[in-house]
């Protein structure tokens, strides 16, 4: 990861060719941006979307940024979490509901033409991911971490690009 922003998508397990087969097949993409303040700490913000196969232009599918960003998050938050090269990473989620931070709509957004009948293309719907370190791998040695609140220790953009590595995507 190099910058402040960039595109993640899925790679099918197949780091070195799996974005090509993403092309074709279709899936996950999310284009991010960070947030770095002394006092606040470090936010990652994430737009997600399923995309179509190739055979549908490769655009954005139906309904499909809402059913992208619920697949980030049941990725992230899946039971045992997720463990990469002997790091363990869980997340919790916290739902901000339409009106709050988006509202449910189509205006002034990218494809509107995929919401779902009688719908609007964004739910409004926030998911706010809080990333927790359960193991870290130091080498010859693991620490279990007994902290039930985040490691503010741990950089979050290791954090964020272990669970995109762990979790299928590539940058």
């Amino acid at each position: 990861m190099s910058g402040n922003n960039g595109v993640l998508r899925w790679n099918y397990g197949l780091p070195s060719i799996g974005t090509c087969r993403e092309t074709i097949e279709g899936g996950n993409h999310f284009r991010w941006f960070m947030q770095h303040t002394r006092k606040a700490g470090t936010a990652i913000f994430l737009a997600v979307s399923l995309e179509q196969g190739l055979s549908k232009a490769h655009s954005v599918a139906p309904n499909g940024y809402n059913l992208g960003r619920d697949n980030v998050v049941e990725l992230a938050t899946k039971s045992g979490g997720i463990e990469w090269e002997g790091n363990r990473f869980n997340a919790t989620v916290q739902w901000i509901e339409a009106g709050r931070l988006l509202n449910a709509t189509s205006h002034n957004i990218n494809h509107p033409d995929v919401a779902p009948p009688n719908g609007t293309t964004i739910d409004g719907r926030v998911a706010v991911l809080y990333v927790h370190t359960i193991q870290r791998n130091y080498g010859d040695e693991s620490v279990v971490s007994r902290a039930t609140t985040p490691d503010i220790v741990f950089q979050a953009r290791l954090a964020f690009a272990v669970m995109a590595i762990a979790v299928g995507w590539t940058l």
